[in-house]
């Protein structure tokens, strides 16, 4: 009985412990080597290092933006396909904080000189080699393309013009259609001629070429 409640307890003991340890290694397993960003620059560039015996294929996770006394301002959550060897480091691009106002990373040299706009950043793991994943890519193209997206909508009123159009155009061919078989009538009555045979003749053949056969025939006497 106490080597039963012994092996419950050191199980018990071994279990945080292991749990802490794969925890620990999988938080790890990449790690933040440097960024960089300057003043007005549309990416910033984070080099990341594979601190695991695989390669990493695909990456996730989370940038926390800061200001100088380390107060949290904004964070932005990435999935990207990445190539990093095990041990080695590697740099990807990700869309600047706030280019659009200036901001820069403190560590990094800008060449506006100082500037009162600098921020620290903090990253975070969240998962690598997910094959469930979707990749999320954000860069100013991306932004450029959802943004052309957005604005193409479909115009209604166009669509609707363009069909009154159409309607219009096929209203007057047929019109036209219908007076140069009545003016093929007209026309055989007129010279003395049977009018339904001349309209039947210019359905199969054509209204103009009847027309032109019954100016040069000329009227039939009785």
């Amino acid at each position: 009985m106490q080597k039963d409640r012994f092996i419950s307890f050191l199980l018990g003991f071994i279990l945080p412990l292991f749990t802490f340890a794969i925890r620990k290694d999988s938080v790890n397993a990449v790690t933040m080597v440097s960024y960089e960003q300057q003043a007005y620059d549309v990416n910033g560039t984070l080099a990341l290092r594979n601190n695991t015996n695989e390669q990493i294929k695909n990456i996730t996770f989370i940038i926390t933006y800061l200001d100088m006394s380390n107060i949290e301002l904004d964070y932005d959550e990435f999935s990207k396909d990445v190539d990093i060897a095990p041990g080695m480091t590697k740099k990807i691009d990700i869309p600047a904080y706030e280019y659009e106002r200036g901001y820069r990373y403190y560590k990094t040299k800008d060449k506006y000189g100082s500037h009162p706009s600098t921020f620290k950043i903090k990253f975070g793991l969240k998962g690598y080699n997910n094959h469930d994943y979707k990749t999320t890519e954000f860069s100013e193209l991306d932004e450029s393309d959802k943004n052309n997206q957005h604005d193409y909508q479909p115009n209604r009123f166009t669509d609707y013009l363009h069909t009154i159009g159409i309607c219009f155009a096929a209203v007057l061919t047929l019109a036209f259609l219908i007076g140069m078989y009545a003016l093929v009538g007209v026309m055989a009555r007129r010279r003395n001629r049977d009018t339904a045979l001349w309209v039947v003749l210019s359905f199969l053949v054509s209204p103009f070429v009847i027309i032109i056969i019954l100016l040069c025939s000329g009227s039939k006497k009785n």
